[in-house]
């Protein structure tokens, strides 16, 4: 008999929170940012204290502090938990959103350079979504298919991860 698909299956499955590819960073209180910060995660400065996304704590899907992790971590539930809750998703349909999700995720990150992770390429992506067009020859190629990845990943976590205010694409 197949194992039950549960919350904890789904999160441990998924990652893309933490990883940067749904949102940029959770907000924190004063007090989550100074234990963060001395744990050597990123903080974003903004509207207050937050926690820079990817996050260093995460290693592959799971999070090093899970018993420790900020409100902002405790309390996020996706689009995908809260219809899986609700009763409008069941396990399987839940886990091949999820799968695609990384499918989508891992095809960005294949053409991003090392050093950059899919957070830092959807800002880029949000503030010039036409770059690619200003370049030529190779460069304007991988530029393209960089921004197609990025629109497919967004359009997908859009519809299935992110709640109606924080939509990215409008087309979702």
């Amino acid at each position: 008999m197949p194992e039950a698909i549960d919350e904890s299956a789904l999160c441990t499955a998924c990652g893309l929170c933490c990883a940067g590819s749904i949102f940029d960073f959770g907000k924190l209180t004063d007090d989550e940012a100074r234990d963060m910060a001395a744990r050597g995660a990123p903080l974003w400065s903004g509207d207050g204290p937050g926690l820079a996304f990817p996050c260093p704590l995460l290693d592959g899907t799971c999070c090093t502090i899970y018993a420790e992790r900020p409100g902002v971590c405790r309390r996020f539930r996706c689009g995908v938990l809260r219809r899986f809750d609700g009763g409008e998703l069941e396990g399987e349909a839940a886990m091949a959103i999820i799968a695609t999700g990384r499918q989508l995720d891992d095809a960005v990150r294949e053409l991003l350079p090392p050093e950059q992770s899919v957070a830092e390429a959807r800002r880029a992506w949000r503030e010039d979504p036409e770059h690619w067009r200003s370049l030529a020859g190779p460069e304007r190629i991988a530029a393209a298919r960089l921004a197609m990845a990025l629109t497919a990943l967004n359009l997908h976590l859009d519809r299935h991860f992110r709640s109606d205010k924080k939509k990215l694409t409008g087309m979702a």
